[in-house]
């Protein structure tokens, strides 16, 4: 586990290094101005609808794919599963697609009616992802059950560079859509990279079939998008305080969150699988242990990133991020906000660490509850500090009540549930 954990944070490394690459690229390309501050507030639902796949339905589907005996009804169950997740992914981007002059104002707190109209469009065209992102997370899940664990990363890394090349290509005539073309091609990049050679059997959807892995699939959704709500709140309050926030918010935030995930990213691949296994063979005393050791190099390796780029974070904005539309003035405006948000980055590689035991326990039921009442905790919270004039205060505020409200709580589940296994 420790070598494969090691060659894991290897591929994702280069991955956090391409995000960072295109950071800065973006960062000089449009600098901390409306446009920008638009964009981030459009793509905020569609980018967590992405991650909240990718992080999740892996997890529902392994199980049901590994029940399955023999590869010729693997392929065909695979297909199925397909065609009709796709039928409904469809269903959902069209609803939401209506649906957005709705939502899209939930995210874009306050009476920011510009702001609203600019970002409006632009999130009408990337929510039409949503059906290939299931695809393209199920055909993943497949190489991860047959030990590839290289070909999901490299189709994102592959992803994540076409992205950028795209948005710089495409800058002088398109603007600010050619961020957006860029999310689109490198979610669609991924998808037929992590297609050839995968062993499907597509038909027509079964309806039917899904429901075992749409029952498991709800819990974990809710739990991961409460999660990932960090986002939405980031974004939602972010957008009242001034052109500008919403870009130095969002740069420092991912430091934070690309730094202790990336530290962490080999255990919380392997830890899933390695915990069914345990419990599997009935290895309970294995299985904590393994938890308790986990956790603790988990959070180890979380504070020492979030410590690490509290120093070093304004050298690099300063020395790599300084040019063209971004100037020493933004930077000044970036340095305050590190000590502002160090305490939540250290949940940010930490909550797959915590939850994943439950998961093998199939307590997602209970990571459900949790993560949605801590979310909405923390946007009463958030709000509630806002309207006093905390600023950009209560959005860190809001993120440490969502982040380590999860965490905590699941601790305490997973310490209730382990007395019964052990016993």
């Amino acid at each position: 586990m420790k070598r494969k954990s090691i060659e894991l944070t290897a591929i994702f490394g280069f991955i956090t290094l391409v995000q960072l690459i295109t950071q800065i690229v973006v960062v000089r390309l449009f600098g901390a101005t409306f446009q920008y501050d638009a964009f981030l507030a459009a793509v905020a639902l569609p980018s967590v609808i992405v991650t909240v796949i990718y992080g999740t339905l892996s997890d529902a589907f392994m199980p049901l794919y590994a029940s399955e005996d023999g590869e010729e009804n693997k392929s065909a169950f695979t297909g199925k599963v397909i065609s009709a997740l796709f039928v409904l992914g469809f269903s959902f981007s069209l609803v939401t697609y209506f649906l957005v002059p709705i939502l899209q104002p939930i995210f874009i707190s306050g009476t920011n009616n510009e702001m609203f109209r600019t970002s409006l469009p632009l999130f009408r065209t990337m929510i039409w992802l949503t059906p290939f992102s299931i695809i393209t997370t199920i055909i993943g899940s497949t190489w991860y059950y047959h030990k590839h664990f290289s070909r999901f990363p490299f189709a994102q890394l592959f992803g994540a560079v076409l992205s950028i090349l795209a948005t710089v290509l495409l800058y002088q005539s398109m603007g600010i859509w050619s961020l957006v073309v860029g999310f689109l091609v490198g979610v669609l990049a991924q998808f037929l990279v992590i297609s050839p050679g995968a062993k499907i059997s597509l038909s027509s959807p079964d309806f039917k079939i899904i429901l075992p892995l749409l029952v498991a699939w709800l819990p974990l959704i809710i739990s991961s998008f409460a999660v990932r709500s960090d986002t939405l709140i980031m974004r939602a309050f972010g957008s009242q305080l001034g052109e500008g926030r919403l870009v130095y918010i969002n740069l420092v935030t991912r430091m934070y969150s690309l730094g202790s995930g990336i530290v962490t990213i080999g255990i919380q691949v392997l830890l899933l699988p390695t915990l069914l296994e345990r419990f599997t063979q009935k290895k309970f005393m294995e299985a904590s242990a393994l938890v308790n050791k986990t956790k603790l190099v988990g959070i180890l390796l979380s504070v020492s990133s979030s410590l690490a780029i509290l120093f070093l974070g304004p050298l690099v904005i300063r020395y790599l991020f300084v040019g063209g539309k971004f100037t020493l003035a933004d930077l000044k405006q970036v340095e305050i906000l590190f000590p502002i948000f160090l305490l939540p980055s250290f949940a940010w590689g930490l909550n797959s660490i915590f939850f994943q035991p439950l998961i093998a326990l199939k307590k997602s039921w209970a990571l459900g509850i949790i993560n949605s009442i801590s979310l909405i905790i923390s946007w009463f919270a958030t709000q509630y500090f806002f309207t006093l004039d905390y600023g950009i205060w209560a959005i860190s505020i809001g993120l440490c009540v969502l982040l380590f409200g999860g965490i905590i709580s699941s601790e305490i589940i997973w310490q209730v549930e382990k007395k019964k296994i052990l016993s």
